[in-house]
């Protein structure tokens, strides 16, 4: 990926601004120049935004960025063009904003918006529009996020030099995002929630065991093995104790089985000596019962009679029911006769007065006829009637209606007054309208510039802690540089006084070789008089070489941290005296003296913009309510002329109702004059047609009553005429049946030799006859049933006395007691058994599946330690992991490390453990190879953690591409971080550059420092124009 071209619109302190990259490719490293503040780490907050949508390191947003001097119509826009692969891309973004309303006053907000356009051959392939599908497709076409972008294309000041100082817990942190290893923590926090999981689980599978056993029944031998400690104790102990109780519950049963066998023989005897003793009693009951039934013979006989006669009567019951029945339907049609004809003279004289009230009635027709025609033409006038009646109500109402017209017309009226006097009101109100719009947006521009001073004095603040930071690290320097001069001039006194004793050593040797004589080559002297009187511990070479070796090594040591102690002065001198400048412009920037302290200076800043919170409130409040004057004066517009039209639609209404009242009061005169006088309103003449109306209807109804009194009366006189001749004859046909009954009736009385008195009592007597059957088929059945029961119980007796009951059934309660004591021991024991072997069961499996779950937590107690770095190593899977990556990193930045060093200084990954996990596992250190030793890159000088830092930053950037997949991102930038080196480093530092450069990126370095100004040809210069803008200038080589 290499970035070809970005504009700038609203953006930071520009205002529409493109940045060409394409022309720094003849030699793309090039300095992004210009003062503090100037805007030139927007540039790459505007590169990461328009790809991912978030500033480099996430301290503002797009909002956040726009311009303070943007109007309220301009948008914030940035547009970036790039190349990967055989492709160019166009990806444009807009954030969030407030831009003013298209109707109305005040603000809405406007969303943030997106397009990607992708070409191919200069011809474009494809366009997307929505944020998300754009993130995802610039996520899958980069394979990075925003946070991996940032460090393989930007290294921040400090950053870099902070990631290499840093302990483990801050490089893991900072590793993990960037190589995904958060899974591997994920796993170990897993690991360790299961390892809680699983050992709760086995004390509750403990305690589950402990009150499995205490469910079991113990003997009183085995109390004491019940208590024990280990539940495999308990179980082994109950299983012998089970072993016994089932040898016992075999012999329990048997007993009990065999008092079954002679509680049933004792119960089988009682049950046949009561059998018998019943079956005595019963033959003794029957015997009485046939004596008895014997006696009752001569009345069956008898009964037997009465039953006979019966049946015969039943046989003439039919003749004698009809007989009687036609006898009384001779009865009642004589007596019918008799009555019809009394009653047909009183019929015949009624039907004649009839005839003649009709015939009187008919006579007065012609009058009945005169009082209909006048009702009808007298109805006729009704209409006319009803239609005045009508012209009066609507001439009420008329008048009604041009009332309530008046009346309205005045209401809409003074409403037209009062909206009138509202429209003033708010129009004056409105009128400041543009001030207030003014006054938000200075307050807004106002705001955002303090958030802006706020960040600044926080940064300067953060400085200023590191500054003092740094300050107490070179007191422990100095602190340990006195120290160090202390142990070298011990070091050094040390090898002095060896070297004076090996050289008396080596004296006294060779003295004791001179020839007598021969002049000592120290004082040459040919004798020694004085010779050394004082002992001198022999020295040996070695001890001597030793000794000038730890001497010299001490002089390095001291020396290389005085050269380290005097580099951190000159650069915190150099932080300080920037950070001192730094101050003083935010102060004249905030308006405030340029001595101003910088807390006081973050104390005005936060009163400012306090105020101008309280301002911008009271200035929204305003805008508020001026927006909502304006809704007002509109409503107040629609409502004036809404008013205006109801009040010319009223007096339309009004004008329509009086001529409506007029024309009905004509209508009125006009039927009023074609009414009779005789009847001057409608309810005199309702009175009138109802007297008429009743006079008809008394005439027809009487006419009515005489013709159906008539017709009632001559057919009254032909009914009965008919029902006389009807009875007559049905009387006649009775009289021959009645005569033919009787002849059957006495041939029948004859036959069986009865009277007719006689034949009717035993009729009488009939309901008897089935109970008389049924008591003599009773008699009958008993009597054979009775003799049939006696042959039986003489078969079944086999004793003729009563058995001795009383003493059977004591022994069958002896037997039964017997079994009983024995069947609740046997039942006794069979539970305690059950009981038993299902606690031993479930402990026995409750036990082997703790040892499982002993098993399973061990290995996780294991797992979860190495995972979590619980161990003796401290070492966590995820750390594991990181270290591998970091060695790749190490392997990486070793090669250019050695090259900017001449092969002094190499990276090592420090693999003995801390004290502390935090010191643990991705610890750096460096071997210096001019003293052959490891050091801590914390002993490094300024420059050299510089080149150190640098060289990772950038060894760690390739290895996050290569880890990628190869993606290639042919772009870095360097944001300061210059400023603290010495002419030396920042020589080197270049070369470390340069040989990036040759790996065909362009390189952009963010600085102020002029050095840098004069050694770059190439530069991106960024100029402020003194009212919050910038502009980027391009100088292509010295002197263009």
């Amino acid at each position: 990926m290499r970035p070809l071209k970005l504009t700038m619109t609203n953006f930071g302190p520009y205002a529409q601004e493109t940045v060409d990259f394409t022309r720094f490719d003849s030699l793309p490293l090039f300095l992004i120049s210009g003062k503090t503040g100037s805007g030139k780490t927007t540039i790459f907050d505007a590169l990461c935004y328009s790809l991912f949508g978030e500033t480099s390191g996430r301290e503002r947003d797009g909002k956040m960025l726009r311009s303070d001097f943007a109007a309220p119509g301009e948008l914030t826009q940035v547009e970036l063009h790039f190349a990967h692969g055989q492709r160019q891309y166009v990806v444009t973004r807009q954030p969030d904003q407030l831009v003013p309303k298209k109707r109305g006053k005040g603000y809405r907000n406007h969303p943030a918006k997106v397009t990607l356009q992708v070409y191919a051959a200069e011809k474009e392939v494809d366009e997307l529009t929505k944020v998300t599908k754009v993130n995802q497709y610039i996520k899958a076409l980069l394979h990075l996020d925003a946070d991996q972008f940032a460090q393989i294309v930007l290294l921040p000041q400090g950053e870099f030099r902070k990631f290499l100082m840093s302990d483990s817990n801050h490089k893991e942190k900072v590793l993990r995002h960037l190589f995904g290893t958060q899974i591997y923590a994920n796993w170990a926090q897993q690991l360790k929630k299961q390892r809680q999981t699983a050992a709760a689980a086995l004390t509750k599978a403990n305690q589950q065991v402990n009150a499995t056993l205490q469910q079991a029944h113990w003997t009183a031998a085995y109390q004491t093995a019940a208590t024990a400690a280990n539940p495999n104790d308990v179980v082994a102990a109950l299983h012998q104790q089970l072993t016994e109780l089932k040898t016992q519950l075999a012999t329990a049963k048997d007993r009990w089985q065999q008092a079954q066998t002679d509680e049933q023989r004792q119960r089988d005897a009682l049950t046949q000596a009561q059998q018998q003793a019943k079956w005595l009693v019963e033959q003794a009951q029957k015997q009485a019962t046939l004596a008895e039934l014997t006696a009752k013979q001569p009345e069956m006989t008898a009964l037997q009679k009465e039953i006979s006669a019966l049946e015969w009567a039943q046989s003439c019951h039919a003749l004698v029911q009809r007989y009687q029945q036609t006898t009384q339907q001779q009865q009642t049609l004589t007596e019918n006769l008799a009555r019809l004809q009394a009653k047909q003279t009183p019929l015949q004289q009624t039907a004649k007065k009839a005839q003649a009230q009709l015939t009187a009635l008919q006579q007065q027709a012609p009058a009945q006829t005169k009082r209909q025609t006048q009702l009808q033409h007298e109805q006729q006038l009704l209409p006319l009637y009803q239609e005045l009646t009508q012209l009066k109500t609507q001439a009420q109402r008329a008048e009604q209606t041009v009332a309530q017209a008046t009346a309205q017309q005045q209401q809409l009226v003074a409403a037209q007054s009062k909206l009138t006097q509202q429209r003033q009101q708010l129009e004056k109100k409105l009128s400041q309208a543009s001030q207030v719009s003014r006054q938000l947006s200075q307050l807004t521009q106002q705001q955002q510039t303090q958030q802006q001073l706020q960040k600044q004095v926080q940064d300067l603040q953060q400085q200023d802690e590191q500054l003092t930071a740094q300050a107490a690290a070179l007191s422990q320097q100095q602190a340990q540089l006195e120290k160090l001069n202390q142990q070298r001039a011990i070091k050094k006194q040390a090898y002095l006084q060896i070297k004076s004793d090996w050289a008396a050593t080596q004296i006294a040797r060779l003295q004791q070789d001179l020839l007598p004589g021969q002049p000592c080559p120290v004082c040459g002297a040919t004798t020694h008089p004085l010779t050394a009187v004082k002992a001198v511990a022999p020295v040996s070479e070695k001890d001597y070489q030793r000794a000038e070796q730890q001497w010299q090594q001490a002089e390095a040591a001291a020396a290389n941290l005085a050269g380290q102690v005097a580099s951190t002065v000159k650069t915190l001198h150099t932080q300080r005296q920037t950070w001192q400048q730094a101050c003083t412009a935010l102060a004249r920037q905030a308006e405030l003296a340029a001595t101003t302290s910088i807390t006081a200076v973050a104390a005005q800043i936060a009163q400012q913009s306090q105020q101008t919170q309280t301002d911008l409130k009271r200035a929204q409040a305003a805008q508020a309510n001026i927006e909502s004057a304006q809704e007002q004066l509109t409503q107040v517009n629609v409502e004036l002329t809404t008013n205006e039209q109801h009040r010319i639609k009223q007096q339309t209404q009004m004008q329509q109702a009086q001529q409506q009242q007029y024309e009905i009061k004509a209508q009125q005169q006009s039927k009023q004059a074609q009414l009779p006088a005789a009847y001057p309103d409608e309810a005199a003449l309702q009175q009138h047609l109802k007297t008429l109306q009743q006079a008809i209807t008394t005439a027809e109804q009487a006419m009515a009553a005489a013709t159906q009194q008539q017709q009632q009366t001559a057919n009254a006189v032909l009914v009965n005429q008919t029902e006389i001749k009807d009875q007559t004859q049905q009387l006649v046909l009775i009289k021959q049946t009645l005569q033919q009954l009787r002849t059957k009736r006495d041939q029948k009385l004859q036959t069986a030799g009865k009277t007719w008195t006689q034949l009717l009592q035993l009729l009488a007597a009939l309901p008897q006859l089935a109970a008389k059957r049924q008591q003599l088929t009773q008699y009958h059945e008993q009597l054979v049933q009775v003799k049939a029961q006696l042959q039986s119980l003489r078969q079944r007796l086999t004793v003729t006395q009563q058995p001795d009951l009383a003493a059977l059934k004591q022994q069958l309660a002896q037997v039964t007691a017997v079994l009983r004591q024995r069947e609740k021991a046997y039942y006794q024991l069979k539970a305690d058994c059950q009981q038993n072997q299902q606690v031993l069961t479930q402990a026995t499996q409750q036990l082997t599946g703790i040892q499982q779950q002993l098993a399973a937590l061990s290995e996780l107690t294991q797992l979860a330690e190495v995972a979590n770095g619980d161990g003796t190593q401290k070492l966590s899977l995820e750390r594991y992991v990181l270290q591998t990556y970091l060695k790749e990193v190490l392997q990486v930045a070793n090669q250019r490390l050695s090259e900017l060093t001449q092969g002094r200084y190499q990276f090592q990954l420090r693999t003995k453990g801390g004290s502390y996990r935090t010191d643990t596992g991705l610890e750096i250190d460096v071997y210096d190879d001019n003293c052959g030793a490891v050091r801590s890159v914390h002993t490094l000088s300024g420059g050299e953690s510089f080149i150190a830092a640098l060289t990772l930053a950038l060894a760690l950037g390739e290895v996050i591409q290569q880890e990628a997949g190869g993606i290639e991102i042919d772009a870095l930038f360097i944001d300061e971080g210059f400023g603290s080196l010495d002419e030396d480093a920042l020589e080197t530092a270049l070369d470390a550059l340069e040989t990036v450069e040759n790996q065909h990126r362009i390189i952009g370095i963010i600085s102020h420092v002029k050095e840098l100004q004069e050694r770059i040809p190439d530069q991106l210069q960024v100029k402020t124009t003194g009212s919050g803008q910038s502009h980027v200038h391009y100088q292509l080589g010295f002197g263009a």
